[in-house]
């Protein structure tokens, strides 16, 4: 099994706050899985807001137990099964592995983390003129105390 970690961020003024993220996080930990940071139980509804940071230094510090296990693959068939005007796009992938000796069981999870090739990245943030900003790191704060974030807007640079 692998790592992870889980956080949940919820209201605490629901009955059972943050009840799926405690649930998956004892779930992946009876199954074996090593939590490589706390869980975290975040109130969207706090009167001082909430905070997202990257979590670079724990990460850093918790790097070793990392088994990543990556395989690359080949994109063979990215097909729709849904209709167009479902409100799900529901999808079909088909991917080539090579003659790697990975086998699958049933109930395996794949976690798929495409990759962008550094020219392309490159053309887009100078179409983008992100240049200036591209390294940087930020967090998101409210900038009045007694305001929360609104998550469903997009960060723009």
């Amino acid at each position: 099994m692998g790592v992870y970690t889980d956080s949940g961020l919820q209201s605490f003024l629901i009955i059972r706050y943050n009840w799926p993220a405690k649930k998956l996080f004892k779930r992946l930990l009876q199954l074996g899985a090593q939590s490589i940071l706390p869980r975290g139980d975040g109130d969207d509804q706090h009167y001082l807001g909430f905070r997202v940071e990257f979590v670079g230094q724990k990460f850093e510090e918790n790097k070793e137990k990392i088994n990543n296990g990556e395989i690359y693959a080949l994109l063979v068939n990215n097909k729709r099964v849904t209709s167009h005007d479902h409100f799900q796009d529901v999808r079909h992938i088909e991917l080539d592995i090579g003659d790697t000796e990975h086998k699958y069981n049933p109930g395996d999870v794949a976690v798929i983390r495409p990759k962008n090739l550094p020219e392309d990245v490159d053309e887009f943030i100078k179409l983008m003129n992100l240049s200036d900003v591209a390294d940087d790191t930020f967090i998101l704060v409210p900038n009045d105390e007694g305001c929360s974030i609104n998550l469903d807007i997009s960060i723009r640079l």
